[in-house]
């Protein structure tokens, strides 16, 4: 980004926010009780099941390297090209080791389940060469034995897989690099059943994926809804035909309680002068702290409706003839909508929208100077919404077209560069340029 220098006055500016206020609101409540299946179902839908395979990443990490120097205590190592590196378990730092104890090929892994930072109280996990992961993974991948956490009345199984990485090094593609490995951890454990929408059968799958812990009742927990099954997290509120739901779940996962608001709806609508912009996308979180991802089709005849209260909308991104850009909320997350039964809330982007300015993080300022140069970039912002507008893409500009891994080709516009010209309080010109917003 070109950036312009400019002639300011010191000055320290203090901001003070609220916190979010708790949500309230008229809720009907449902108990489920689903079957427990194996992650490696065949009856799991194939978009589901690949969610699930992903599971959560490790460090990646070489043959050889360093052992951690957080781990007190690890077993003997037989192999010079022991694999060492951590999971995260129940929000724990939980360091592993794999080792090669025969010179034939890796065939131990012990992953340090109780977070102590010993190694040698920890279960021995040997090769499993039946695992029902191996027809889905990467050729060269060695899986282990399950391992259990285990809580209060039950317990959670989770594989572990070894999966090659060719010619990666630390972050970086490098086909001369050694090869480096990634330790993959998947939930065996998953529920499959159905829940009641307005009258209507919706078929749900859960599971955990990321983040791996002892309780479904928790972030780590992902849903998928038919009929499209898409990826939801367990701490997002859904809308399923015009319905807001939330889902809860046992620390064990065999009980699915659904709550569906009933309360008092308002409309929100977003205008920019006289023309109505289509949204593409938004994320808004709620005043309890659920947040909401809303999808085109949300919006009828331009309006969302929305459960009366108040709201931040966090991220959109918007199409205005033939412009594209997106909006971001950046400062304290304090509402910055409110929604009411009796009158739509309309939000015209280009009435709150001005242009403000940012500080490289280079730049020092000696705060006791009267006068002192700094260098700035100039970005579109809503007080009124604490939003940062970016990206302004100009759709009847194609700059380039990049073929994507799936096959798809990803379409890339050009970015607006606009002229900026900077005047002091008499009308002088102290600064100008050509910069990209955002």
């Amino acid at each position: 980004m070109r950036l312009l220098t400019v002639k300011l006055l010191a000055a320290i500016v203090v901001f003070a926010f609220c916190a979010l206020p708790v949500f309230a609101g008229s809720v009907d409540s449902q108990t489920f009780q689903p079957e427990k299946i194996s992650a490696f179902d065949a009856d799991i839908p194939a978009n589901v099941k690949g969610y699930i395979m992903r599971g959560q990443y490790s460090q990646t990490q070489q043959p050889g390297n360093a052992k951690d120097k957080d781990v007190k205590a690890y077993p003997e190592i037989k192999s010079d090209k022991a694999i060492f590196g951590f999971v995260i378990l129940n929000a724990k730092k939980c360091s592993y080791v794999i080792d090669d104890t025969q010179g034939k090929g890796y065939d131990k892994l012990i992953i340090d389940i109780n977070a102590d930072q010993d190694l040698t109280n920890d279960p021995v996990l040997k090769l499993d060469k039946k695992s029902p992961r191996a027809k889905d993974s990467a050729p060269g991948s060695i899986h282990f034995k399950p391992f259990k956490l285990k809580a209060d009345g039950y317990e959670i199984s989770f594989s572990a897989s070894a999966v090659p990485v060719p010619g990666r090094d630390l972050g970086t593609i490098d086909t001369n690099a050694p090869k480096s490995y990634s330790l993959i951890l998947v939930c065996q454990d998953a529920y499959k059943g159905n829940v009641l929408v307005n009258g209507k059968k919706i078929d749900v799958f859960y599971t955990q994926i990321g983040s791996m812990s002892d309780s479904f009742s928790g972030y780590s927990t992902a849903l998928f809804m038919s009929p499209e099954y898409d990826f939801q997290r367990l701490s997002g509120r859904m809308i399923l035909d015009g319905k807001f739901l939330d889902f809860k779940l046992s620390s064990a996962g065999d009980k699915l309680t659904v709550d569906t608001y009933n309360g008092p709806m308002g409309q929100l609508k977003f205008s920019f002068d006289d023309k109505t912009p289509k949204v593409n996308y938004m994320t808004i979180n709620c005043q309890d702290g659920k947040s909401i991802r809303i999808k085109p089709e949300m919006f009828k005849n331009n309006f969302l409706e929305l459960p009366v209260g108040q709201y931040l909308i966090s991220s959109v991104g918007i199409n205005l003839d033939h412009y594209q850009f997106g909006m971001t909320h950046i400062g304290q997350r304090e509402p910055n909508s409110t929604i009411i039964a009796d009158k739509p809330l309309i939000v015209d982007l280009k009435k709150t929208m001005t242009v403000a300015f940012a500080l490289p993080k280079e730049d020092v300022i000696n705060l006791k100077a009267k006068e002192f140069d700094v260098k700035v970039s100039a970005y579109f912002f809503s007080p009124e919404l604490s939003m940062r507008l970016s990206g302004i893409r100009d759709l009847s500009k194609l700059e380039r077209e990049i073929k994507m891994s799936n096959g798809q080709m990803y379409k890339v516009y050009n970015t607006l560069q606009p002229e900026v010209k900077i005047t002091d309080t008499s009308g002088k010109v102290i600064a100008q340029g050509q910069m990209p917003f955002g």
